[in-house]
Parts: C-alpha cells; structure tokens; sequence
C-alpha cells in the first residue's frame, strides 16, 4: 500500500436522528481512518447493518421508528449481529438508563454532549478487543516477541535472525517478520532476493490477508525458519497500517510456534498496535550512555501504549570497546527491567556469516556469540520472562 492511500482501520455506522452530532462525530472519525455510515432512525440503521456490516455501531437512544434500546434487543437476538459492538449515546443519565442500556446490549453507555477524543479511544478500544476475539485469535498457537533498538544502528535484525535460528536448533518452528515501511535488510543478511514481501502483503485490503496470503510470500531461510521480509524497493516504501500489521501477526501465529518481529526504532501506530499483541517486548541496545538515554524514552513510549513493564526486557549488543560502558547491573538499575541477553562483540564474524548467507549461530556454532543467542532463545521458550542472574 503506498502512503496515497488510505487504510480501513475499520466500518463505523452511526445512528442518530440529530445531523449535528452525527456530523461532528462522523467527519472526526473519519480523520481518524475510519469509513463512516450513517443512518437517521432505527430501522433505516437495522437495514444499513445488514446491507454493510460495520465493525462498530455508534446508536443513540432516542430515535424515530425504533429507538436505540430496541434496534440493540433486535440486534443481539441475530447471530450475525449478535457479537457487533455497540456504543450507546443518551443524554439520560440516571442510572437506571445506563442499566437499560447495557441490559438491551450495549457495550458502552456514552452521555451527549460527546467528548470526541474520549469516544474516539473508546471506538479504538472497542475495536482492538473485537479483533482479538476473533475465531482466529482464539486458534493461536505461537508465541510473539517483538525485537526493537531503541536506536537504528544497534543490530535489532541480527539478533533477531539469530535468535531464531537458535530457536529451530531447539526443534521449534519460527517465522520473522520484518515489519518496516522502508528498505528491510532480511535480504541482505540472508543474501536472497525476494519477489514478494510485506509490501506486496499491504496492497491486499485486510480483510484478504491470511495464512495463505502470507504463506505465498515467505522465504525459508533454512528448515524451520521463514522470514517475510521488508520492502525492497523505493517505490514500496510507505506508512505500515496498524490493522494490516495486526493481520499479519495474527496469521503468523497460525503458522509457527514462535512469530519473532522486527520492529523499527521509530515510532509509529503499527509498531503500538504490534506491541499490544505480544508476550514480550525486548529493547536491543548497546551497553554505552547514548543509548541508555535512548532505552528510557523508550520505555517510556511502550509504557504509554499500554505495554505491561513485566513483560519488557532488554537485550545487550556488545560491539566493541568504549568509554561510556557501562556494566549490566548499571542498566538494570536505570531501565528496571530484565535483561535477557547479552550478545558479545563478533564484528568479524557475523559478516562472514553474511558471506555465507546463513546466521552466525548456524554458520559458527562454536563461537561466543552464538552461545548468547542459545541463551535468549532458552528465555523466550520458557514460560514466563527470565532475566539474567547478575
């Protein structure tokens, strides 16, 4: 998808017989993303439900026809409609109204006047925990880490690569995912060149992206480890969606027991809705003061995207000697958080391990670092996160 075009982050009808505030709430929604229909009374939202399947449904109580408790009633009792969220608006605000309201079926109960940035993170909300309880998710069976550097330079996608390569020598299918909008370097260090990759995946409305999709543009890195990789060329570079990235990932884990993602170090709504459907985020950096400043804000970005601090940890890439280093009880003292690896320097090694298109832990299996790579997939195959004994 180039950055011309617009995602369906999702299908909102609104219902509300007041123009003015379907209006208002309508045109935010749309500069949220959203594709908005409307409708103008009870029955004439009963047909547009049927007629467009929305992913949400914003219905105000008092309409013409059939009022909003009514059409949720009708709603409920329809096995396709029975699992639509439903965001109800009243100015009644007594507290048997907001119980006739939930009774009838709503999922949230809003009083008029509406706080647009308020029902706005609700309609998000509302949405992310519909996606997660699709009969897709419920099938899941691998485990998702996502890999970020707190900084570009520090060597996220080699230990990623690494990592899984460590993990398929303990008998577990991996797929990685390199999830950039620009030039991803996968290829690079495998030394392939790929006819299709997540750029090709983002042209496909989100709706059409499954296992098969995303089966037909995996490279098999070796036996046990595919990789979908980055995009390749200039001309696909662009904004990643949240709701495609979300897709991926949830079909990724339909197809490994282990989904390893490379996020990038910048910022962005897909790395945060990435983020919200793991079981553990690790921040890669390197062991000197710069990227210690780094890690922080870091932290504090994942913090705001509702990432549990138990289930961050840090990976340390050593490479090479300076005078800003600082010890690993140091870093564990300033980020409090655990550390789940500590990669030893191997410059040399690894690109001669590129030479030989193939991971350092494959390529040398010998080598001290690839003892540490052993180490951080043991800790991600265990139950829960455990750090390193300092």
């Amino acid at each position: 998808m180039t950055s011309s075009e617009t995602p369906r982050k999702g299908r909102i009808l609104i219902a509300d017989d007041d123009r003015t505030t379907s209006q208002l709430i309508g045109t935010y929604l749309e500069s949220r993303g959203y594709e908005v229909i409307r409708a103008w009374n009870g029955r004439e939202a009963l047909g547009a439900v049927q007629a467009n399947e929305p992913d949400l449904l914003i219905l105000d109580v008092v309409m013409p026809g059939m009022t909003g408790f009514e059409l949720a009633v009708v709603l409920r009792d329809q096995a396709n409609t029975a699992a639509l969220p439903i965001i109800m608006l009243s100015s009644r605000g007594e507290v048997s109204d907001k119980v006739q309201g939930l009774t009838a079926g709503a999922d949230e109960y809003v009083l008029k006047p509406v706080a647009l940035q308020e029902l706005g993170a609700r309609v998000e909300a509302m949405l992310r925990r519909a996606r997660l309880s699709q009969p897709a998710q419920s099938n899941r069976c691998g485990k998702v880490v996502a890999f970020m550097g707190v900084k570009g330079g520090v060597g996220t996608t080699t230990v990623v690569l690494n990592t899984a390569a460590a993990l398929v020598q303990q008998k577990k299918t991996v797929l990685a995912l390199e999830l950039h909008p620009s030039y991803g370097t996968f290829s690079h260090q495998l030394k392939f060149a790929p006819a299709e990759s997540l750029a090709s995946l983002l042209s496909l409305e989100v709706d059409h992206i499954n296992e098969r999709e995303l089966r037909s543009r995996l490279f098999g890195a070796t036996s046990g480890l595919a990789v979908l990789p980055g995009p390749q060329r200039i001309g696909e570079f662009g904004d990643l969606p949240a709701a495609c990235a979300e897709a991926i990932v949830r079909q990724a884990t339909l197809l490994a027991d282990f989904v390893l993602i490379d996020l990038p170090s910048q910022p962005s709504d897909a790395s945060r809705a990435v983020a919200g459907s793991c079981d553990l985020v690790i921040l890669v950096l390197e062991p000197d003061l710069a990227c210690i400043s780094c890690a922080k804000i870091a932290l504090e970005l994942v913090k705001t995207w509702g990432i549990n601090a138990g289930i961050v940890g840090l990976a340390i890439v050593i490479q090479g000697k300076s005078s800003s280093t600082l010890s690993p009880n140091n870093i564990r003292s300033q980020l409090g958080c655990e550390i789940v690896g500590i990669v030893t320097a191997a410059a040399e090694a690894l690109v001669a391990a590129q030479e030989h298109a193939m991971p350092l832990v494959l390529y040398l299996p010998a080598h001290q670092a690839t003892s540490s790579f052993i180490e951080i997939a043991k800790r991600l195959a265990a139950p829960t996160l455990i750090g390193i004994r300092l």
